[in-house]
């Protein structure tokens, strides 16, 4: 995605909302360790994931139980403005986008969609306080607009729903990546 995106081209008006504040949290980056791992797995702190929850609160919460995960390259935002932002200056895609579902700015499955047809992400949890009922139609829906959606969780967020929609197994200090849809196609930058 480029900086050259006009607002017609993004799902939502770009326009501030009154009494809606924001912030730019700095990126957290842990440095890698000597673990031992076998070469052929990816270790949970190199993957870069992107936090998109209006809620400070929930915000640092969601932060720190992927911290307890091994998961240290997040780059937390407030809105979809700061997440496109984010986007933007990012050189290399990110591996994984949290995104509540229902933001200040524009409709979470929007924003995730905009990212994956951006190039710019390869997978995406949707998060949100729907019922489970609701969160069936978006995992539907997402499923028909073709996007890398591991899965359409209930926040606030807790370790076991976390685990399966990663495929994480209870070793919150093994490796992981997030896994490939295989039915789904690689979005590329110009489709």
């Amino acid at each position: 995605m480029s900086a050259a995106h006009t607002q017609a081209d993004l799902p939502f008006n770009k326009r501030p909302i009154p009494g809606i504040f924001s912030y730019t949290a700095p990126t957290y980056v842990a440095f890698p360790e000597s673990t031992g791992r076998p070469e052929n797995t990816m270790p949970k702190h190199n993957l870069r994931v992107l936090l998109v929850e209006d809620h400070p609160f929930q915000l640092a919460a969601t932060q720190s139980l992927l911290n307890s995960y091994g998961f240290h390259a997040l780059t937390p935002t407030l809105t979809a403005r700061e997440a496109l932002n984010a986007l933007d200056s990012a050189h290399t895609p990110f591996d994984l986008m949290l995104c509540d579902q229902c933001l200040p700015d524009v409709l979470g499955l929007d924003l995730i969609e905009t990212a994956c047809r951006s190039g710019m992400i390869k997978q995406a949890i949707l998060l949100s306080s729907l019922s489970s009922e609701e969160l069936a139609v978006l995992s539907a829906l997402a499923l028909e607009r073709r996007l890398p959606l591991l899965g359409c969780l209930s926040k606030p967020l807790n370790g076991d729903a976390l685990e399966a929609a990663l495929g994480l197994d209870n070793d919150a200090h093994g490796t992981a990546a997030p896994p490939e849809r295989s039915d789904l196609p690689r979005p590329t930058a110009s489709s």
